[in-house]
């Protein structure tokens, strides 16, 4: 599914230009783009760990069409999506898949630099 897919069957703007205006200036940056569709601090916090890498945005839509919150990769294209409760595992290996590591494995320390 393309961005301006989504941006029809989710948001309701006059003129639909606009949605696609807004999103799409979003990912012209380069990033992935985390939305939910209702407030989950627990999505907020995985989103964190790709703060540098990917956007999060917690908003309300004319009709989720079911979804509860999606992952939409820079060029557009949908990575993940949840309907119902998000399952953090699927959502944590899509955001790994498209965007890299994320920055909190980064900088954990290894096993063999903790014995020092």
């Amino acid at each position: 599914m393309v961005v301006s897919n989504v941006e029809t069957m989710l948001f309701d703007m006059n003129p639909p230009y606009d949605v696609i205006t807004r999103l799409g200036a979003r990912l012209q940056r380069g990033r992935g783009l985390l939305i939910a569709f209702a407030n989950d601090a627990r999505l907020a916090e995985l989103a964190r760990g790709w703060a540098s890498r990917v956007d999060y945005a917690c908003t309300g839509a004319k009709s989720t069409l079911g979804l509860r919150a999606l992952l939409i990769r820079p060029d557009g294209v949908v990575a993940w999506l949840a309907e119902g409760t998000p399952n953090l595992d699927a959502a944590r290996a899509a955001l790994a898949r498209w965007s890299g590591a994320s920055e909190a494995a980064a900088v954990a320390p290894t096993a063999a630099m903790a014995v020092r």
